[in-house]
Parts: structure tokens; sequence; C-alpha cells
């Protein structure tokens, strides 16, 4: 698409082959990084030293946060711009140039009124008041606070509200994920290996992250679970294969219709994800954390060190996808 080729500073062959085989060899291999990462971050809760599993679930789970929030501010906000110098009418960004902008608020603002319907109807705690007594509870602390059934109370409100943020994470990194997909199904030989290079380590990075949202939430049922990663692993592969079936007739500057949906679904999803980074994720997990708060700095300086990490592969990927 324009947007990678002035991204490389090429200016594009036109008559550059499209190699499906390539193409087909694709496919498997986005779903084989996707499926890699969401299982490797699902299979270290499996370790079984106590000792070194909790400060690596720390790190781990401030890198999917950093991953996250990357992902929203350079993947889907960052390029949504591009999608609206394309789109028709009033929705063309030469005609008012804050539309990405638009719809991202419109993503958070949804998002929080979800937030504060569930809250609302389910009477969800703090979460950070849910971390410290299950802190506690794990820790064997009880010195005379709430009873057992005010605990297991507290804790079933809080793995209501961390399954509400998986189901709401995974949605908006599938529609991302068929998004990503389509524009690699698209892509002639000149700019398809680095491409398809790059979103091979996206998917990687963001199954890692989503494999730590599907842990946090601490889903009961296996079937839902498993139905989760498998779709993570399987969407973007789909979207490569819609993105082949299309790639004769596709045409961006003769699509504007199609470049506006894009727009608006990345910039939709990039305020989803940036509210689930940011207040779901990095505030519960890190900022307003209690066991950082009371612990060694030494756990402080880790979770922020994985915080900065996950930004940083996101941000360095982003020059290529």
């Amino acid at each position: 698409m324009d947007f990678f080729r002035i991204l490389h500073g090429d200016d594009g062959d036109e008559d550059a082959a499209y190699n499906l085989d390539m193409q087909i060899a694709g496919v498997f291999i986005i779903i084989g990084c996707s499926s890699l990462g969401v299982l490797l971050s699902l299979g270290v809760a499996r370790i079984k030293n106590k000792t070194f599993i909790a400060p690596l679930l720390l790190f781990m789970k401030s890198l999917g946060a950093g991953i996250v929030i990357g992902t929203a501010c350079i993947h889907l906000i960052g390029e949504a711009p591009e999608y609206f110098e394309l789109a028709p009418g009033i929705l063309n960004s030469e005609v008012y140039e804050a539309w990405p902008y638009v719809f991202v608020q419109i993503g958070l603002l949804t998002m929080s009124l979800v937030d504060f319907f569930i809250a609302r109807s389910h009477f969800t705690p703090p979460l950070e008041a849910c971390e410290r007594e299950e802190g506690l509870i794990d820790m064997g602390h009880g010195h005379g606070g709430p009873t057992t059934t005010d605990s297991l109370d507290l804790k079933h409100n809080s793995s209501r509200k961390r399954e509400h943020v998986a189901i709401a994470a995974e949605i908006s990194v599938l529609l991302h994920s068929v998004l990503i997909g389509f524009n690699l199904g698209i892509q002639n030989s000149s700019t398809y290996d680095a491409l398809l290079v790059a979103i091979s380590f996206h998917q990687f990075f963001e199954g890692f992250a989503l494999g730590q949202i599907i842990l946090d939430a601490n889903i009961s049922s296996p079937v839902k679970k498993w139905l989760m990663v498998v779709g993570y692993s399987f969407t973007t592969g789909i979207g490569i294969c819609i993105g082949i079936a299309v790639h004769e007739s596709y045409d961006d500057e003769e699509s504007p219709g199609l470049n506006a949906m894009i727009g608006i679904l990345d910039s939709l999803c990039g305020g989803v994800l940036l509210y689930l980074g940011l207040v779901s994720m990095c505030n519960i997990w890190i900022t307003h954390n209690v066991i950082l708060h009371d612990g060694s700095i030494k756990l402080g300086a880790l979770a922020y060190f994985g915080l900065v990490l996950g930004m940083a592969v996101m941000a360095l990927i982003g020059n290529w996808a």
C-alpha cells in the first residue's frame, strides 16, 4: 500500500509480481508465530518454582502492558491517518484532519462506559483492593480482615472484571489482526518480505501480551480460554486469505469506502486497547499494585523495565508494520 512505500522511501513497482506461493506460505508462518507467542505466554504459568515464577510473571505482565500500549499508539492510532487521507467525502482528512482521534475518543469513551455499567450492575470493587486482598490471601496473612465469604466475593467480582478485560482485548486484537492480515495479503513482491518479517514479530509479541491478559482473567471455562487462543492464532491468516482473494481488484485509491472502514476500525481499536493498556493493565498491574509499593524497589524497576521494553519493541516493529 502507499503507506508502506512511503515508509521505505520506495516509489513502488506497480508491475512487480504477485507471489501467490509466498503468500500461502505466509499464512502458515503467521499462524505459527501467533500461536507460539500466546502459547509460550500461557506456558510460563506452569513453571513450578514459585520463587522464580513470581518476578517472571510480573515482568511478563508488564511487558504485555507495554506491548498493548505500543500496539494502540504505533500500529493503530499511528496508522489510521493514512487511511483517512483516502477516505471519501466528509471523512477525508483534508476536510477534517482530526477524524482518527475522534474515533480514538469514541473507543476510550465506550470502554469507560462499559466499565461503569459493569461496576454499577455487579459492584466491582477497585481492582487494586482485590489485588491486595488476593495477595494477602495467597501469603496467608489473614490478620482479622474480611471473612472467607467476603474474600470469595471480592475475588469473584475481580475475576468478572478481568474476564471482561480479556474479552474486550480479544475482540479489539482480532479486528486489528484481520486488517493487518488483509494488508499483507494484497502486497506484491517488492514490499512483501520485509512486511512478513515485521508482522511475524508483531503477532508473536501481541500474542504474548494476549496470553498474559487471558492468564490474568483466570477464565474458568477451558473451552472459552482455548477459543480465545485459537481465534487469535488464526485470525491474521484469515485476513491474509481475504487479501489474496481480492488483491487483483483492490486499489487503495479506488476503494475510499474500504479505506474509511479500515481507518475507523484502526482508530476505535486503538482507543479500546489504549484504555485497556493504561487503565486495566498498567494502572492495576504496576502503578497501583500495592505489592510493588510494599516490596523491594527492584520489583518496581523490573515492572517498569518490562513496560518500557514492550513499548520499545512495538515502536521498533512499527517502522515496517
